[in-house]
C-alpha cells in the first residue's frame, strides 16, 4: 500500500531496505515461502515482479529456486 500510495520518501526507505536482499528476506524463517507465494493468487505477482526487476545474477538465483519448486510439484 505504501509503495503504491505513500510519500516518495517513504517509498525510497522501503526500496532501500529491500534492494539487493529480496532473496535473503524471502528465506527468512518468518517470511512467506517461495512455493506458497507462487501458489497464492496475489503473492505470485510479487514473484513475477521480482523476476522482472532483478539484476541478472539475482534473476538466475530466483529462477533456479522457482524451477526447483516447479519440479517438486510436477514429480
Amino acid at each position: 500500500h505504501v509503495l503504491e500510495h505513500g510519500r516518495a520518501e517513504d517509498k525510497s526507505k522501503i526500496v532501500a531496505e529491500i534492494r539487493g536482499n529480496v532473496l535473503g528476506l524471502s528465506q527468512h524463517k518468518f517470511a512467506s515461502a517461495l512455493y506458497t507465494m507462487m501458489k497464492d493468487q496475489y503473492a505470485n505477482y510479487v514473484v513475477q515482479k521480482m523476476i522482472d526487476v532483478a539484476e541478472p545474477t539475482q534473476r538466475k538465483i530466483v529462477m533456479h529456486k522457482v524451477g526447483e519448486k516447479i519440479s517438486l510439484c510436477v514429480n
